[in-house]
């Protein structure tokens, strides 16, 4: 009885926190049982956090971590996380936290009530995300942060949601690409996918990416692409190609690499985690093959060839077609002759004395 008495108190104070103006922290709850854990997924919580940050005029953001085990899941797809693997899950998680320059603590909880017992005197002080009734209803949050929290940012400021990078990171990626660029390129990347356990239907045409680089060396672009996968998915038939750059063989982790893909020129991929970075960015990105239900996207933009979120601009698009020798050089092509080239090029060479202060490597 004493349990539900204060798990009772705890809800109201939680529906009390998002009324409350005096609250200097926003306090994101993911709760593992309920979302997946994606690194797609975790970057729309990312960019959530900075639209609420600057909507609600706060400071900081905390992060709320929960996967209880032994607690039912939403999903038979997270049937595989268990208490022995979710450290290795979680991991990858946290390297995409730190991406984020607003981040003020984080917290691991293996039980909803651990969480309860240790938040129950300080839920008050934050403004909590989500809604009380989405947490308790185990709701998934994937169309939320779409349908409500980015389109209701766009509506108020009239500006595409961002994600707000470290300095540190920014200078990790402009040293990563001076380091791997010849003097007149510039950097273009490209997420690749390659998993035989989970969604082959979305996994790369790799003859199709060959074709490009092949494409762009006899037509001497001048251009380096920065190949982001797991080491697993690297196909041997593309590392020969000298404007390729595979990020793995040098040790790069997820939040490098997504910081590669945002300050980079532009960046072309099929529906996998790290390429959701390039909606919370001005610069063009293409999505090859959209892979939802457009009936779940509010205000999605029907454009013939290509669906737009209704926040970004008419640079960043979901393309409907796959991967092909002709698509994938049509968008490269699209982007390419869209950059102010000088512009581009000075603004690498204007940060190639960056160097990485980044000792633990």
């Amino acid at each position: 009885m004493k349990t539900i008495i204060r798990n009772f108190y705890f809800g109201i104070l939680w529906l009390f926190s998002r009324k409350k103006s005096s609250a200097k922290r926003l306090l994101m709850v993911c709760d593992f049982n309920v979302q997946p854990i994606s690194v797609g997924d975790f970057i729309n919580f990312q960019a959530a956090s900075t639209c609420l940050i600057e909507e609600h005029n706060l400071s900081t953001v905390d992060f709320v971590l929960i996967f209880d085990p032994k607690g039912k899941k939403n999903s038979p797809v997270f049937d595989h996380i268990n208490e022995g693997n979710y450290f290795g899950y979680l991991s990858v998680i946290i390297d995409i936290l730190k991406i984020n320059r607003n981040l003020g603590s984080f917290f691991v909880f293996n039980s909803h009530d651990q969480f309860n017992q240790i938040f129950y005197d300080k839920i008050s002080n934050y403004l909590v995300w989500p809604s009380f009734s989405k947490f308790i209803n185990k709701e998934y949050l994937n169309w939320t942060f779409f349908n409500e929290v980015f389109l209701d940012y766009h509506k108020k400021f009239n500006k595409i949601p961002t994600i707000n990078f470290t300095q540190e990171l920014y200078e990790d990626a402009m040293s990563f690409f001076s380091s791997n660029m010849l003097d007149g390129q510039i950097p273009v990347t490209i997420n690749l996918r390659n998993n035989p356990h989970y969604g082959q239907h979305r996994n790369s045409i790799i003859h199709a990416w060959a074709h490009l680089f092949e494409y762009c060396l006899l037509n001497k672009y001048p251009v380096k692409f920065f190949v982001i996968c797991s080491s697993s998915e690297i196909d041997p038939s593309l590392v020969h190609f000298s404007n390729v750059t595979f990020t793995k063989y040098q040790g790069t982790r997820i939040d490098l690499e997504l910081a590669l893909i945002y300050f980079s020129s532009f960046h072309l991929g099929p529906p996998s985690g790290p390429c959701q970075i390039i909606f919370f960015n001005e610069k063009p990105g293409i999505q090859l093959g959209f892979d939802a239900n457009p009936a779940d996207y509010k205000g999605l933009i029907d454009e013939g060839d290509y669906f737009r979120y209704s926040f970004s601009n008419e640079n960043q698009k979901q393309s409907k077609i796959r991967e092909t020798n002709e698509s994938i050089i049509f968008e490269f092509e699209r982007m390419f002759n869209g950059l102010n080239f000088k512009e581009e090029l000075k603004k690498y060479a204007d940060n190639q004395g960056i160097k990485s202060k980044n000792w633990l490597k």
